[in-house]
């Protein structure tokens, strides 16, 4: 059954990242209901978790979010396939020109380029 207009397996996985602070996060949601869009068709993490990274805990890099504000860095594919999602969202918010976006879209598949070389090593 779905809460809020999401599906239950976002709402946990809200609930784990943010614990009683979700709220906060479904506030987001009901603000623009662009923030319930999931960031990868096929995972749990949610545009609105990228504008509470920004505006309530200082969040100023692609990195910072991939790797301690979501549980992106973790799937198969090291969240490369949401990076340019992300960096889009950073972008507006931050107001970052063409080539700050690239910088960090490039820093974050470079840190997860070494996060692979290891795990293999």
């Amino acid at each position: 059954r779905e809460k809020e207009g999401l599906p239950k397996e976002i709402i946990a996985n809200l609930a784990h990242i943010y614990g009683s602070r979700c709220r906060d996060i479904l506030d987001l949601t009901r603000e623009d209901e662009r923030g319930k869009s999931r960031i990868t068709a096929d995972g749990p993490d949610i545009i609105a978790q990228i504008w509470h990274a920004v505006k309530e805990e200082s969040c100023l890099t692609v990195s910072d979010f991939m790797l301690r504000r979501s549980g992106l860095c973790f799937r198969k594919d090291q969240g490369l396939n949401a990076v340019h999602v992300v960096a889009d969202e950073m972008k507006a918010m931050l107001r970052w020109g063409q080539q700050e976006y690239d910088r960090q879209v490039s820093e974050y598949a470079e840190t997860a380029a070494l996060a692979r070389k290891f795990k293999h090593a």
